[in-house]
C-alpha cells in the first residue's frame, strides 16, 4: 500500500548566503559527470525530474522550484499554512502560483526585499534549505541548522567540493537523488502531535517505490543455474544473502547486458513491477574489448590477448598487445544466455569457430576488482535475398551462400529483432540486401537475436591487409574489417576502384560490388560560400553527374590535385603545377570535377579533369583538343550531335584544333551553366534523359574515368544562359491552344511533334509569344502566328516556358526559310511534289518514270545523304483543318491526287541522318 506522507512545513524567513556543503563522502572528479548521468537516468525513468544535469551549467531558482512543485503535486500535504501576506514583484504570472505554493509549503523563504530573482542560478544554500524542509525537519530550519542537517541526511553526499561556490545542474540532480533516499519526519496526531523519524525513505513513502541492490540471475530465456522456470516477463534477483526474489515483473525493454550484474532495482511496492534498473557500480565492467581487437586466447593460461591503439593516424597506427587472465571458475554469458559450455566459448575467442565477435566484457561482480563474469557476443552474418514467414516459422534466403537459414521454428523460441540503432522492428521490415547479424545462445531455451543493418558505403579502396589473421579493407580515412565466412572472394578486389560495401551493424564488410555511383563523386558547383565560423570553412552546393543537388562542408585540411588548399585572408587558394597560385572558386566554377569525402562526410580531395587517362579518375577523352576554348567561349565552340553514330562533330569552330566526342553506350549527359550565367544558375543544371535529338547543337566536353579514354563516360553541355533557338530540334505543330500554366495563368499552349513521332506540350510565357529568326535568333515580330502543320523551332527560358518561336516553314502560306526547293514528279503516284531543304545540307531528286505500291520507294526517290522509313505526315481534315500524323513512307506512295495540286515535302539533315522529314499531302 502506498503511504501518503503528511508533513508540517513551517516557513521561516532567513537571509540566504553562500555556504560550503558538508561533503560526507569522498568526491571522485573523474566519475562526476557519469555519476550525475546515472542519477538522472533514475529520476527521468521514474518521471521525477527530466531537466538539465550538466556539470558545466547552472540551474535557475525558478527551475528548482518548478521541479520540486512537481514532487509536491504527487503527495497530499496536511496543514499547509495559508494567510501569508507577500508581494513578490519580479515573477511573471505563469510562475506566480508555483512560488506561492513553495512559500506556503515552507521550502523557500519569503524574500525580505520583495524579489525572488527567478532567473538567477540556484546555490547550495537555496537547494539544501528546500530539501531539508521537504523532509519535514522543521526544527532545523531556524538558525541555519538546516545546513548541518542536510549533511546528516546525506543530501550532500558525493557533491563536488566547489559546489558551495559554483552550484551546477549536476549538483542539483545528485542532491535530489539523495533526498529521495533520505529519511523524513512522520507526524503522530493521536498523542499531542509528536514527531518521529521514518523507517523508510522519501522514495518509498512519497512515491511507493522501493530501491533494492540485487543481482539479476534469471529471465524467461536464461538462468544462472541452467534451468528456466521463469514465465513471461518475470525476472529473478538474488540479494547478498543468496535470497531469491521471483515475483517481480518487468514490462519495459531493459538492457540485456544487465543480466548477471549487481544492480540498483527500482520497483513499485504495491504492483511488484520493475520500473527501472541500472548497474550498482559505474565501474563494474573491468574491460570491454571490441571483437576485431582480439589477438588470441590461450587455453592453458586462460589469457585473453587483445590490441590497444597507442598512437598513430589512419596510415601509421601503433598498438600494444595486452593480456587479461580469466579465472577457471566464473560465470559466462554467451549471446545473452548463461552457459556451462566454456570450452566452446574459448574456441570462439581463439577464432576457431566461424563467428564474428562483437564484444567481450569482463565484470567484477563482488567488488574485489577481479573478473567474476564474462560476457561474449558473437554472430554470423547473412545478406538477405528474401525472407519467408509461414506457419510461425521464419527464415532468410542468404544471397551469399544461396542457403535458406531458419531463424525461428515456431516452437515458442525467443526471438529479438532490432535495427542498428537498437530499435525493435518486425521480421517483415527486413528488406532485400539488408545485412542480418544472427546471435544464437547456448541455453536450454532457443534464444536468437537479430540485428539488421541497411548500411552501405561507397569507398575507393586504397589497400588490403591482414590484421590479427583477418583481412581488412583500407580506404582514405578508415579500415573496414571483413565478416567471417561472408565475403567469398577478395582476390577480385582491384585497388583504386570504387566499391559499394554492404556493412553489418558492427562495422564489418559482408559483401561488396563494383560501384555504379562514381557519377555521385563527379559534380559541378552551384554555389560556394565561406562560413563565418572562425575557421573560414568552405561549403559547397553541388550538382552531381547522377543528377542530385547535394551540400558538403570541406574538411579542416583538403587538397586540390594533391596541393593543400590554404586561406589567404580573402579566398581559398591552391598551387597549380601549371598556373601557380589559383583561386579555388575561380577554378571549380568552370567545369565538373571529382571529389572524395572523409569518414565524417566532408570533402577531403578535389581532382580536376586530367589530360592523362587513369582508372576511376576523371580525364578528358581523346577527342577533346581545346577544352579551355569551350569553357571560356561556349557560343563560339559548338558541335553537332549525330544520332546514327552517337557522337558530336565540329560545327563551324573558328580554331584549327577541332573537338570530337564519341559517347559510350552507358554515357550520361548533363547540362550545366557556363561561367557567363550569374543569375538563377540552379535552373540550368539538369540530366539530359533519353537520346539527344539529331543535329542538336551545343558546346560540349567529353570525359572518361576508365583507362580507355577513346569514348566518353560523361558529356557535359555548357548552357550560355540565353534562350538560344539553335538548341531546339525541328517540330511540326499538331495543336495550338490557350491553357493554364502551373500558376493558373492563361498562356499560349503548343503541342509539337518531333521527327520520331513523339508529341510534347509546351506552355508559353504569355498568350502572345515573339517570333524570331530561326538562324540568328533575332526578333522578327512581337507576336507569332502559329498554325497546325507549321515547322518551328522554340526557345525556352530557364523555367522551361516558350519565350520565342522561329517559323521554319509556314504550311498555310507555303513559305519559310527553306533553301533550294526542288520540284519532282512521277507517274500516277505522289506527283508534282516540291522538296524544301531546311538547312542547305541535303538534295532530293527522282529517278524512274513510275512508282507503284510494289516498288521500293527509296530506290526511286533518292534523298542524297539521307535514309528514312517513317515520316511526319500532314493531311487535310474537316473544315479546312489540317491533321498531323506519324506514318510510314509506304502510306505516302499510295496517296492519289490531282496533277494540278502539288504535294510538298520538307526535310532537314545530313551526314546520313534525317533531322526532319514531313510530307504535306493535298486532295
Amino acid at each position: 500500500m502506498r503511504r501518503i506522507i503528511n508533513l508540517i512545513i513551517v516557513a521561516s524567513i532567513v537571509l540566504s548566503y553562500i555556504v560550503f556543503p558538508s561533503v560526507s563522502q569522498a568526491y571522485d572528479e573523474s566519475n562526476y559527470q557519469q555519476l550525475a548521468e546515472s542519477r538522472y537516468n533514475v529520476l527521468s525513468s521514474l518521471k521525477i525530474y527530466e531537466g538539465n544535469y550538466s556539470v558545466s551549467s547552472g540551474i535557475t531558482r525558478i527551475d528548482v522550484v518548478k521541479s520540486l512543485i512537481k514532487i509536491v503535486d504527487k503527495v497530499s500535504y496536511a496543514y499547509a499554512y495559508d494567510g501569508y501576506d507577500f508581494n513578490i514583484t519580479d515573477i511573471g504570472e505563469a510562475d506566480k502560483k508555483d512560488i506561492e505554493v513553495a512559500i506556503k509549503k515552507g521550502f523557500i523563504r519569503i524574500p525580505s526585499d520583495g524579489k525572488f530573482y527567478p532567473d538567477a542560478y540556484a546555490d547550495y544554500d537555496f537547494v539544501s534549505y528546500a530539501l531539508v524542509a521537504m523532509t519535514g525537519y522543521i526544527f532545523d530550519l531556524d538558525n541555519n541548522q538546516y545546513k548541518s542537517h542536510a549533511a546528516s541526511l546525506g543530501l550532500s553526499d558525493n557533491l563536488r567540493p566547489d559546489s558551495g561556490n559554483n552550484f551546477s545542474a549536476a549538483d542539483f540532480v545528485i542532491m535530489l537523488d539523495n533526498f529521495l533516499n533520505s529519511k523524513y519526519i512522520v507526524v503522530d496526531y493521536q498523542h499531542n502531535v509528536s514527531y518521529t523519524t521514518s523507517s523508510d525513505t522519501v522514495l518509498e513513502g512519497m512515491f511507493g517505490i522501493r530501491k533494492a541492490e540485487w543481482r539479476l540471475v534469471a529471465n524467461s530465456y536464461t538462468d544462472l543455474n541452467g534451468t528456466n522456470t521463469v514465465a513471461n516477463n518475470n525476472l529473478v534477483f538474488r540479494d547478498k544473502y543468496n535470497y531469491l526474489y521471483t515475483n517481480l515483473q518487468c514490462d519495459y525493454d531493459y538492457d540485456e547486458t544487465l543480466m548477471g550484474r549487481q544492480l540498483e532495482v527500482y520497483y513499485d511496492i504495491e504492483d511488484e513491477k520493475i520500473l527501472y534498473m541500472q548497474p550498482k557500480r559505474l565501474n563494474d565492467c573491468i574491460i570491454e574489448i571490441i571483437g576485431n581487437s582480439i589477438v588470441d586466447f590461450d587455453y592453458k593460461t586462460r589469457k585473453l590477448s587483445y590490441n590497444v591503439l597507442t598512437s598513430g593516424d589512419r596510415w601509421n597506427q601503433k598498438f600494444d598487445i595486452k593480456t587479461k587472465k580469466v579465472p577457471a571458475e566464473m560465470d559466462i554469458i554467451f549471446n545473452g544466455q548463461f552457459t556451462l559450455e566454456h570450452d566452446y566459448v574459448y574456441r570462439v575467442l581463439n577464432g576457431e569457430e566461424d563467428l564474428n565477435i562483437s564484444r567481450v566484457y569482463l565484470y567484477d561482480i563482488d567488488g574485489d576488482s577481479d573478473p567474476d563474469m564474462m560476457r561474449v557476443d558473437a554472430y554470423t552474418d547473412y545478406q538477405v535475398k528474401s525472407i519467408n514467414k509461414e506457419d510461425g516459422k521464419k527464415s532468410i534466403l542468404d544471397s551469399l551462400s544461396g542457403n535458406r537459414i531458419t531463424i525461428n521454428d515456431g516452437n515458442n523460441d525467443v526471438l529479438s529483432i532490432k535495427n542498428s540503432n537498437g530499435d525493435n522492428i518486425k521480421f517483415e521490415d527486413i528488406k532485400k540486401d539488408d545485412v542480418v547479424s544472427v546471435f544464437k545462445g547456448l541455453g536450454s531455451v532457443n534464444y536468437t537475436k537479430l540485428v539488421v543493418s541497411d548500411r552501405t558505403e561507397t569507398e575507393y579502396l586504397k589497400e588490403m591487409r591482414i590484421d590479427n589473421n583477418k583481412y581488412t579493407f583500407g580506404t582514405e580515412d578508415y579500415v573496414y574489417g571483413i565478416s567471417q565466412g561472408s565475403v567469398s572472394n577478395t582476390a577480385n578486389i582491384s585497388l583504386g576502384k570504387a566499391y559499394k560495401l554492404y556493412i553489418d551493424a558492427f562495422g564489418l564488410v559482408v559483401n561488396y560490388e563494383i560501384s555504379d555511383t562514381i557519377y555521385d563523386s563527379i559534380a559541378a558547383v552551384v554555389k560556394l560560400y565561406i562560413q563565418d565560423d572562425g575557421d573560414n570553412t568552405l561549403s559547397a552546393r553541388l550538382f552531381t553527374a547522377s543528377g542530385n543537388f547535394v551540400s558538403y562542408d570541406f574538411a579542416d585540411k583538403w587538397y586540390v590535385d594533391g596541393s593543400l588548399a590554404t586561406f589567404d585572408g580573402d579566398a581559398w587558394m591552391y598551387t597549380s603545377a601549371k598556373k601557380g597560385k589559383v583561386k579555388v572558386a575561380d577554378m571549380l566554377k568552370k567545369e565538373v570535377f571529382q571529389f572524395e569525402l572523409n569518414s565524417k562526410g566532408k570533402i577531403r580531395n578535389i581532382y580536376l579533369p586530367s589530360e592523362q587517362s587513369e582508372n576511376t579518375k576523371l580525364s578528358y577523352t581523346m577527342g577533346m583538343l581545346n577544352t579551355q576554348n569551350i569553357i571560356n567561349e561556349p557560343n563560339n565552340n559548338k558541335m553537332w550531335y549525330k544520332r546514327n553514330g552517337n557522337y558530336f562533330i565540329p560545327s563551324g569552330s573558328g580554331t584549327s584544333k577541332m573537338n570530337f566526342i564519341v559517347l559510350n553506350a552507358n554515357a550520361k549527359v548533363i547540362t550545366i551553366p557556363s561561367a557567363s550565367v550569374v543569375d538563377d544558375r540552379e535552373t540550368f543544371f539538369k540530366v539530359n534523359d533519353g537520346q539527344l535529338t539529331n543535329d542538336y547543337e551545343a558546346a560540349a566536353i567529353g570525359y572518361s574515368f576508365s583507362p580507355d579514354s577513346t569514348t566518353s563516360d560523361l558529356v557535359v553541355i555548357f548552357a550560355d544562359g540565353s534562350s538560344d533557338i539553335s538548341h531546339s530540334p525541328y517540330y511540326v505543330v499538331t495543336d495550338v491552344n490557350t491553357g493554364l500554366n502551373k500558376d493558373d495563368t492563361a498562356v499560349m499552349m503548343l503541342s509539337l511533334m518531333k521527327n520520331d513521332g513523339s508529341v510534347s506540350t509546351f506552355y508559353g510565357e504569355d498568350t502572345e509569344i515573339i517570333e524570331c529568326n530561326p538562324e540568328t535568333g533575332n526578333k522578327v515580330n512581337d507576336s507569332v502566328e502559329v498554325n497546325v502543320g507549321d515547322v518551328v523551332k522554340i526557345a525556352l527560358n530557364p523555367a522551361g516556358e516558350v519565350n520565342a518561336v522561329a517559323k521554319c516553314y509556314d504550311s498555310k502560306n507555303k513559305t519559310g526559310t527553306m533553301l533550294n526547293p526542288t520540284y519532282w514528279y512521277t507517274g500516277e503516284r505522289f506527283v508534282y511534289g516540291s522538296v524544301y531543304d531546311l538547312d542547305n545540307r541535303s538534295v532530293a531528286y527522282v529517278t524512274g518514270s513510275e512508282i507503284n505500291p510494289y516498288t521500293d520507294f527509296r530506290n526511286n526517290l533518292h534523298l542524297v545523304g539521307l535514309t528514312a522509313q517513317q515520316a511526319v505526315i500532314v493531311k487535310p481534315g474537316r473544315k479546312n483543318k489540317q491533321i498531323v500524323e506519324y506514318g510510314t513512307i509506304d502510306s505516302v506512295i499510295g496517296y492519289k491526287e490531282s496533277q494540278e495540286i502539288y504535294s510538298r515535302m520538307a526535310l532537314a539533315g545530313g551526314y546520313g541522318e534525317v533531322s526532319l522529314l514531313v510530307f504535306y499531302l493535298n486532295e
